[in-house]
C-alpha cells in the first residue's frame, strides 16, 4: 500500500537559527586548480570530479584514476556512495554506467532496451540494485542492474501540485531522499512505503548528508542543517554559495567549488 503523508509544511521556511561563527571560525587549508562542473567526495574521502563528459578520482588531492565516454556526451550524475561501484548517469541518452573503483566499466545499463525514454533521477540502492524515476510515468522504480522487469515501483502522480520531475535521489537509512525539479524534497520510507512531503516550499536546490545530519541548500545558497519540519539551523560557511556552488561538509572539513578551483577549510 502506497501512503502519501503531507505533515510537512509548504510556502515559507521553517524556524531558522543561525549557528558556528562564520569566517572567523574556518580557515583555508589548501585549493586545487582543477575545472569542474561538479564533485563528489565518497566514504573512504575520495574526491571525484566531474569535468564534462569525463569523471577524474583524486585520493590526497592527487589524480589517480580517470573515466571518459565522449559518445554518451555529457555526464549528468554521479553516485560514489559505494566506493567499489561507482554510478554515472547519462541523461541525454538514458544510459547508466557502473565502474569498479579503478574507474574501470562494469555494467553499462540502456534505459531505452528497458522501455524507459525520460529517466530524470537515478542512485544507487546497495544489493547491486538502483533506483530510478520515469518522469513520464511518474513513477519510481527499483531496478536490479541485470534485469528490466522492476523490483518494486511506486506511482507519484498523485494529488500534489508538483510536476514530479525528480532530479535528485539519495538513500540514506532505509529512506529515500527525491528533489524534484521544482524544488521540493520528498522523503520514501523503503519499509512502510510511505511518501512524505519533507520540505514543500520550492526554494531547495540540492542536498547531502554529512554522517547522518541531512544539509539543504536553497535558491539564495544558504546551507541549512534540517532538524525538524519546523525548524532549519543556518549554517555559516566560509565562502558565500551560489545555487550552482558544488560543496561538501563533513564535521570540521568543509570543501567549496566555482568551477575552477577547489578549496579546502578546516576549523580553527
Amino acid at each position: 500500500m502506497f501512503i502519501l503523508s503531507t505533515c510537512s509544511f509548504s510556502g515559507q521556511l521553517p524556524q531558522k537559527r543561525n549557528v558556528g561563527s562564520g569566517l572567523n571560525g574556518w580557515a583555508l587549508k589548501d585549493s586545487m586548480v582543477v575545472e569542474h562542473d561538479q564533485f563528489l567526495i565518497d566514504p573512504f574521502g575520495a574526491l571525484f570530479v566531474v569535468q564534462n563528459e569525463e569523471l577524474i578520482k583524486f585520493v590526497q588531492k592527487k589524480e589517480v584514476f580517470r573515466y571518459s565516454n565522449s559518445r554518451l556526451g555529457q555526464l549528468s550524475t554521479i553516485d560514489v556512495s559505494n566506493p567499489l561501484a561507482t554510478m554515472c548517469f547519462y541523461e541525454d541518452y538514458q544510459v547508466i554506467q557502473l565502474l569498479d573503483r579503478t574507474l574501470n566499466p562494469l555494467t553499462k545499463i540502456n534505459l531505452v532496451d528497458w522501455g524507459y525514454t525520460n529517466v530524470t533521477a537515478v542512485c544507487l540502492s546497495g544489493n547491486n540494485e538502483l533506483w530510478i524515476y520515469d518522469a513520464s510515468a511518474m513513477q519510481l522504480m527499483l531496478m536490479a542492474k541485470d534485469r528490466e522487469t522492476p523490483l518494486r515501483s511506486f506511482p507519484f502522480n498523485l494529488a500534489i501540485e508538483d510536476d514530479f520531475k525528480m532530479k535528485k535521489m539519495l538513500v540514506k537509512d532505509g529512506v529515500l531522499y527525491c528533489l524534484s525539479s521544482t524544488g521540493n524534497l520528498y522523503t520514501l520510507s523503503l519499509v512502510g512505503e510511505q511518501l512524505r512531503v519533507l520540505i514543500g516550499n520550492e526554494q531547495i536546490v540540492n542536498f547531502q548528508f554529512t554522517d547522518s545530519r541531512l544539509l539543504i541548500q536553497n535558491k539564495k545558497g544558504q546551507v541549512f542543517y534540517y532538524k525538524s519540519t519546523l525548524e532549519l539551523i543556518q549554517l555559516k560557511l566560509p565562502v558565500t554559495h551560489t545555487p550552482t556552488t558544488s560543496w561538501s561538509l563533513n564535521g570540521t572539513s568543509y570543501i567549496s567549488g566555482d568551477g575552477a578551483i577547489i578549496k579546502f577549510f578546516g576549523k580553527g
